[in-house]
């Protein structure tokens, strides 16, 4: 969620400096087809009822991780466009600290009970806790056996767009990578006369010869 934030801010920025929808159709993904079905798997494994099976909560978390190396690589590959760069530094920060815990995120305590979250972790999501058929989620309660605290999700924010939440270092990374890239393609055009290497540098479309 903390993407598409950085991505309406800058959506914003960029129309409001002259910018354009239509740089969106320059803009020109290598292996589209890894995040889809990365995406794909993860609203299936994250959403009910999927995400209640006994089978999805027993490997659901090795999946993910599948899915976090699958982003990672489509990332790689798309280095060309603006702002890639330090969404993929934010996707591996965030991959690391999941791997580091099998699959899951670590989400402190005291920035759960800042954010108003902890009473719903506790109902729907905890298995030792929840009052309802337990969901898979990709957090976990922070605690003695957790690996890398500090890149886990520590900072509470009670009032974002979509509710409260809490984020972690490589979440204000991504949303950064994310508000450049959306301004800056807004700036793009499909048939700019400009370059092989200059359109290859800026993730855009070579214009179609005459």
């Amino acid at each position: 969620m903390v993407l598409w934030v950085g991505v309406l801010i800058g959506l914003a920025i960029g129309l409001l400096r002259g910018g354009s929808l239509l740089g969106f159709s320059a803009v020109r993904f290598r292996h589209l087809w890894l995040m889809a079905i990365a995406i794909i798997a993860q609203v299936i494994i994250f959403t009910r009822p999927v995400g209640t099976w006994q089978w999805v909560l027993d490997y659901g978390p090795y999946i993910y991780m599948v899915t976090i190396v699958m982003t990672v690589v489509f990332m790689a590959y798309n280095l060309h466009i603006p702002g890639l760069k330090l969404i993929l530094i934010g996707a591996l920060l965030n991959g690391v600290t999941i791997f580091a815990n099998l699959g899951y995120m670590p989400v402190s305590n005291e920035a759960m009970r800042i954010s108003g979250l902890d009473e719903r972790f506790e109902r729907e999501l905890d298995p030792e806790t929840a009052t309802v058929d337990v969901q898979l989620t990709n957090n976990k309660r922070m605690d003695e056996t957790t690996r890398l605290e500090f890149l886990g999700d520590i900072i509470p924010v009670p009032y974002g767009l979509t509710g409260p939440t809490v984020i972690s270092i490589g979440d204000i990374f991504i949303a950064l990578g994310g508000g450049i890239a959306t301004a800056k393609v807004t700036h793009m055009r499909p048939q700019d006369e400009e370059s092989p290497d200059k359109a290859e540098k800026l993730g855009a479309r070579e214009p179609a010869s005459s």
